[in-house]
């Protein structure tokens, strides 16, 4: 095992991984053979081989599921059997161990545990259709899950335990993806704002010297610069999706003060023209489209659409201001999202 993750100290000390195993561990009948028993926790275990295929041919190593995993996630109160007597069983019988082991902290119900024995469990198909919007031009089964999906990403769940409220995880949705994400869509791809429905595409210098009028415009630029790196150094690197998340949702209100700063629908106010800024806010936007791919796809896909934006001009490699003369938005297919509360 290459790592575990750092908030393993946090949550269990050493001395409680490495405690010896109570004598009156959990035992139960073997099912084919009644007379003999097996400690629950050695069946538990096993059966994450099983669903890989295990055993496996020697001759042709070929798992169902790739073993071993690169990341596997467990609860903060089963850490010890995952963190100390998995990985010793999987030596015994010379078996490769998990790359890395993440261990998460749990999902409360308004500050309570969840569990069968409370009744106090939530059921994810209602809390999933409670947080979807109704789009006339949307199909429900397209996006039926991503506001469920979006507020459990946005819960800081391994650095500690989060409470689930309905009423909040509404708010979240409506502060973050309708107000913050899709009133600068309709901003920025509004008749008043861009009577031409296109977007003027500015190199990252040009962008410098145009705008250099307030101090938050140059952070905005350096924020648009180092984001998809930082994304990836808080997703992939530290595996905290809330982070990454929250570092988009940081720039796009930085796009949105961008606006209200150059006021570009009044004459006078910014030395900027209003196709430079409706560019540099479009650019926040793919670079967010890009991004939020894993966290909502429905949503960010529809969202590149609106911007017009070609499967070529989504590559990664793009993530950065490029030189284009313009191009035209995509089709007006409604509000990205509607408010919930």
């Amino acid at each position: 095992m290459d790592g575990l993750s750092s908030t393993l100290y946090s949550i269990h000390s050493l001395s409680h991984l490495l405690r010896v195993l109570s004598p009156h561990c959990a035992i139960k009948p073997l099912l084919y053979f009644c007379s003999s028993q097996i400690y629950v926790w050695l069946d538990a275990l096993v059966n994450y081989l099983t669903v890989s295929g295990f055993p496996w041919s020697s001759a042709n190593f070929t798992p169902v599921v790739s073993w071993p995993p690169d990341f596997q996630f467990i609860g903060k109160d089963i850490l010890r059997f995952h963190a100390v007597l998995w990985p010793a069983l999987l030596m015994a019988v010379n078996l490769p161990l998990p790359k890395h082991l993440i261990c998460h902290c749990h999902l409360l119900f308004d500050n309570v545990k969840m569990s069968k024995s409370r009744h106090n469990v939530l059921d994810p198909f209602e809390e999933q259709r409670e947080l979807t919007p109704r789009l006339d031009h949307v199909p429900p089964s397209t996006a039926d899950c991503e506001g469920l999906r979006y507020v459990l990403l946005r819960s800081a769940l391994l650095n500690s335990d989060a409470s689930y409220c309905r009423k909040t995880a509404k708010q979240l949705i409506d502060t973050e993806l309708v107000n913050c994400l899709g009133n600068l869509l309709s901003r920025i791809t509004s008749k008043r704002l861009n009577p031409n429905q296109s977007v003027v595409r500015m190199s990252r210098e040009e962008a410098g010297v145009l705008f250099n009028q307030f101090s938050e415009d140059s952070e905005l630029l350096e924020s648009l610069d180092t984001l998809a790196a930082q994304f990836d150094y808080h997703w992939w690197v530290h595996a905290q999706p809330h982070l990454a998340v929250e570092r988009v949702i940081g720039v796009l209100r930085q796009t949105n003060a961008l606006i209200d700063r150059h006021k570009p629908w009044r004459p006078g106010v910014s030395s900027v023209e209003p196709e430079h800024i409706v560019s540099l806010a479009a650019e926040s936007l793919r670079l967010a489209g890009l991004l939020l791919q894993p966290v909502v796809p429905n949503l960010a896909t529809r969202l590149l659409q609106r911007l017009g934006l070609e499967e070529t001009d989504s590559e990664e490699s793009k993530l950065q201001l490029q030189n284009k003369y313009f191009w035209t938005l995509g089709e007006d297919r409604g509000p990205l999202l509607t408010r919930l509360a």
